[in-house]
């Protein structure tokens, strides 16, 4: 009688867990009534190599939280006048993310001012809206080269776009440098193009590694025109420090974001401690 009711327990069992699971996987087959809205990013990036990329972001809200839409089939193209040129189509990964990479000296098709129309289309399927997004935007010539002179260290930046309406240069377009630090780039300098130039004086107290190297990243950020445009070179402008002293200075120059994440850190242990502690004088 007992093995009977045994049996009889372990066939409910059974029958629970797959009507549970029938359930949910027709659950996830079942069309929402209404598609959720998606939100596209995209971003253009030339590099040092003079290479390109096109970089798309998918993302959804659920529960008010932003989550990426993964396995998205996101389609690159460049518009003209007269036709579309399909690059190609990208499935996002896990954080939603898809990237096309257009290898230097590409010659892109253009407009009578020099623009480059890239556009991104999701198209969206049964549980999401489709989204798209374009950038219209100039190739631009950027050099950059350092230099000592009266022991002031100088980067000099150089940038066309070699559009005839532009003889003059390039002009009012803000340059930044960057160097690297432990978590995260740090802005030590700017300056402002004219006439396609510009020459910024660059700090002299800043810690290197062990023998005075920097990562030195001269940007162009999020400009209408020209997008992310970036010139990265290590140049022997720091000062030597230990690998100690390397992990100090990660923090100096406003660099709060390890701090802080130290900081959280030590934190959380004290209190974890502080509670097992409790615990244990309760017992």
């Amino acid at each position: 009688m007992i093995k009977n009711n045994h049996n009889i327990l372990f066939l409910l069992i059974v029958a629970i867990f797959f009507s549970t699971a029938n359930n949910s996987i027709a659950q996830k087959n079942v069309k929402p009534k209404k598609k959720a809205k998606t939100y596209l990013t995209f971003e253009y990036y030339k590099k040092t190599d003079g290479s390109k990329l096109l970089f798309a972001k998918l993302k959804t809200k659920i529960n008010k939280k932003f989550v990426p839409v993964v396995s998205a089939v996101i389609s690159f193209t460049i518009e003209t006048d007269s036709s579309t040129i399909n690059l190609k189509n990208i499935n996002t990964n896990q954080e939603g993310i898809a990237k096309y990479y257009i290898p230097k000296g590409t010659k892109l098709p253009t407009n009578n001012e020099g623009y480059t129309t890239f556009k991104v289309t999701y198209h969206g399927n049964d549980f999401y809206k489709p989204k798209k997004k374009k950038l219209n935007l100039k190739d631009i010539f950027f050099h950059v080269d350092f230099e000592i002179f009266d022991s002031i260290k100088t980067i000099n930046v150089y940038a066309d776009d070699f559009v005839k309406e532009s003889e003059s240069g390039i002009n009012k377009l803000k340059i930044g440098v960057f160097v690297q630090r432990m978590f995260s780039q740090l802005k030590v300098a700017e300056g402002i193009l004219k006439n396609g130039k510009c020459s910024i004086e660059f700090p002299t107290d800043l810690p290197g590694d062990s023998i005075g190297n920097l990562i030195v990243f001269t940007k162009i950020e999020d400009d209408d025109d020209y997008g992310n445009v970036e010139n990265i070179q290590t140049i022997k402008w720091g000062i030597p420090v230990t690998e100690k002293e390397s992990f100090k200075s990660s923090f100096s120059g406003g660099s709060y974001i390890a701090f802080w994440i130290i900081s959280l850190f030590v934190v959380l242990i004290i209190y974890l401690i502080t509670k097992k502690l409790k615990i244990s004088d309760d017992f």
